[in-house]
Formats: structure tokens, sequence, C-alpha cells
């Protein structure tokens, strides 16, 4: 159920991915399955965070860490972590982001599990550029770029490449933020992850303002605009 509810998820099903995150949350409490039900209501917390609720979202994120903690779950401890920190960089609160992203990463590595290490160092590499540590930050974003094309890992690299596409328009690089965005968007749209599409298309059309292009600008705005009705 919470597997299932996952690829729901990603596929922009949010109401049916909701629906397989409850019963997998209620089949987890049946059984005392501790570690499924702390993904599973984190990843309702997810697609509360996809449809815009943060207060919700930070509720079921936070009810996670907290039942992590109590068992001594470390890789729930650490998903919770992360996403945590989505609710504070969505805040604009890049300072509380980048201490989540370091706990998740800090977990991460704990128990061996470098591919999870590299989905929060991702995000703290984006939080250090928002915080005025554009060398650290882009450090970091290149090192995630090699892991995931090393692991062949789509979803990642495509979230790399959107954080150093913010990356580049902070040091006044449109061109090549425009390059970064557009690719981001090219394995989203593939994939049809509508939510986050819509993250790289606006992206997109920001670098594309500052490029003088107009009519490029509009056509990502519609389509982010278009990916944003997807999400049901």
């Amino acid at each position: 159920m919470a597997g299932l509810a996952y690829v729901y998820r990603l596929i922009g099903q949010q109401s049916r991915a909701l629906s397989y995150f409850e019963r997998a949350a209620e089949l987890a409490r049946s059984i005392d399955n501790a570690n499924c039900l702390t993904y599973a209501i984190n990843g309702s917390g997810v697609i509360c965070f996809e449809r815009g609720d943060l207060a919700e979202a930070e509720r079921l994120y936070a009810e996670s860490q907290r039942l992590s903690r109590l068992i001594g779950y470390q890789p729930g401890e650490s998903l919770a972590s992360r996403s945590l920190g989505h609710v504070h960089r969505a805040r604009g609160d890049y300072a509380s982001a980048a201490r989540c992203y370091a706990r998740a990463e800090s977990l991460s590595l704990s128990v061996g599990d470098r591919l999870s290490a590299t989905h929060a160092r991702c995000w703290l590499g984006d939080a250090q550029v928002r915080l005025g540590r554009p060398a650290a930050g882009r450090r970091l974003l290149a090192e995630c770029l090699h892991v995931y094309r090393e692991c062949a890992n789509e979803w990642g690299e495509a979230a790399t490449l959107l954080n150093i596409g913010n990356a580049q328009l902070a040091a006044g690089r449109p061109r090549v933020a425009h390059l970064r965005a557009t690719a981001a968007a090219a394995i989203w749209r593939r994939l049809n992850a509508f939510y986050w599409l819509a993250q790289a298309l606006d992206q997109v059309a920001a670098a594309a303002d500052l490029l003088g292009n107009s009519a490029d600008a509009t056509r990502a705005r519609t389509e982010a605009r278009l990916a944003r009705t997807q999400l049901t």
C-alpha cells in the first residue's frame, strides 16, 4: 500500500496516493509495524506539502519524526528531517532548513545509506546558496549530480539541476540557469512529476525573463499552470 502510494504520488495522482498512504498507516498500526507507519505518515505529509498545506504537512512530518525517534528508526527520522527542511525552505527560513537537511544527511550516513544522504545534501546545497554561501552550495550540488548520475537516479538528477539553476540565477548567470532548469523540466515531464515540473518551469521562465526572451517565458509559465492542474 505504501509503495503504491509513493508511485501514485510520483505521477501526480495525489488523491489516490493519499488514500493509499492512509490505508497503509491503518494497516501498520493494526500490526504494530512502526517503521512502515512512520513512512506512511510522512507520505501523507508529502501530499499535503505539494498541495500547499504547509501547516498540515509540518504536523505530519513532526509526528513521523517523533515516532521514528521513539523507536530508534534512523531512516525514518532522516526522511522526516529532510521533509521538515522542505517546509522551512518553502517558508523562506533557510537557516532552519539547512539544519534539518544536515541532520538528515548525518542520520543517513550513520546507517550507510549513501543515496538518502545525497537526497539531503542536494537540498542542503540549495540552502547554502540561499544563505549567502554560494561556493559551498555549488560544491555540494556538483557532488550530488555526480552521485545521482552514477546511480542512474533521474529524480535526484532533476532536483540537483533545479538547485544548480537557482545557484546560477543567484550568481547572475541566467543562460546557464535556463539550460539547467530546462534539463530538469525534461526529466520531470517524462516522469509526469507535475509538481516538480512546475517548479522547473517557473525557473525557466525567470531565466528567460532575464535573457529578454518573453515568448519563452510565457510558454514556460503556461505549461507550469497546466502542470499544476494535473495534480489530482
